[in-house]
């Protein structure tokens, strides 16, 4: 299981999961204080634990796990929040390690906002993105995440599928790194991927920029990219390392069992 999951992973898992929208919450776990497990009803398939490790991963697992017979007061929240809630939207904010989950509520829409950067958060938002209640309360210089504050997301970053041949080339006209540490630095592709298409376009990862065309650079299937290279369809849906997904379910869902 891997330790830390990419923006790539979460466009992915973003995907994946709008297959089950209208998926109802059946109920919230919190098995240990850094995890939130989210158990959903899908309409036409089995039901599924959505499990959040706090700054590290997002999965999905079938398989039953030790509950604790008094949930923390997190937990308590999101089932008097959630319980019976809807699952309508599913994105990823920007191209950050970071997605929203929208629900619709008899008390109005609640939105839980997942956080997989740094020391990662959970985050439960009213309809109007005001903070009910963070799983754990942080300040930073430009964002404040307490009860009653307006969330805000982090400045977004770079999405490089959003990147056409002009704006990969000023990328890498004004670069004075190697191509592989533009590509992973500067495009938000992370070293594996950038080293991938330096690989594929026949160009030395090592080299200079000047010595890279954009169009070559540029050559990738259509929508956004999956960690090895492959391409997930594309849709409208974050900046740090790429990595691989862990695997994927006969459902088509990404999948993991947690210890």
């Amino acid at each position: 299981m891997k330790q830390a999951m990419s923006a790539f992973d979460l466009r992915a898992i973003a995907h994946e999961l709008q297959a089950h929208l209208g998926a109802w919450v059946k109920k919230s776990y919190m098995p240990h204080y850094e995890q939130v497990v989210l158990r959903f009803n899908p309409k036409d398939a089995d039901a599924f634990d959505l499990v959040i490790v706090r700054g590290r991963r997002i999965s999905t697992s079938t398989r039953d796990r030790p509950m604790p017979m008094s949930p923390p007061p997190f937990a308590m929240l999101l089932r008097k929040q959630l319980g019976n809630a809807r699952l309508i939207g599913v994105e990823q904010l920007a191209f950050d390690r970071l997605l929203r989950m929208t629900f619709t509520t008899k008390g109005g829409d609640r939105h839980l906002i997942i956080e997989c950067f740094g020391d990662g958060n959970v985050i439960l938002l009213d309809e109007n993105d005001t903070i009910i209640q963070p799983l754990t309360h942080a300040t930073y210089r430009d964002r404040t995440l307490k009860r009653g504050e307006a969330y805000l997301p982090p400045p977004p970053a770079l999405d490089p599928d959003g990147l056409d041949v002009g704006g990969l080339a000023a990328i890498l006209a004004a670069s004075d790194r190697n191509l592989a540490s533009t590509l992973g630095g500067q495009v938000n592709l992370g070293g594996r991927l950038a080293n991938a298409v330096c690989d594929a376009a026949g160009l030395d990862d090592r080299g200079l920029v000047g010595a890279a065309a954009p169009g070559d650079v540029g050559q990738r299937p259509r929508g956004p990219l999956l960690a090895d290279g492959t391409a997930v369809p594309h849709q409208r849906h974050e900046r740090r390392d790429a990595v691989g997904l862990d695997s994927c379910g006969g459902d088509g869902i990404v999948t993991g069992e947690e210890p």
